[in-house]
């Protein structure tokens, strides 16, 4: 898993960790959905007291990281 600066960034902002992050690669709910850029795929997965993380990659092998984002 790479993550790109940007969704670093977010991480620190938003209070996600990587473990979070791993614990949606390892355990979606459902499908990848297409992302809004071209290649690009969200993954959703619920975290801790079922908060509901997504995670938005540009492709899964190997899996680059993006953005991640409560919902």
């Amino acid at each position: 898993m790479k993550l790109t600066d940007h969704v670093r960034k977010r991480m620190s902002e938003r209070g996600i960790t990587e473990a979070n992050i791993r614990s949606v690669l390892n355990a979606p709910l459902g499908d990848p959905m297409p992302g809004q850029s071209p290649g690009s795929v969200v993954l959703e997965g619920l975290v801790g007291a079922n908060r509901c993380l997504k995670v938005v990659c540009s492709s899964l092998d190997p899996v680059v990281i993006i953005t991640a984002y409560w919902a």
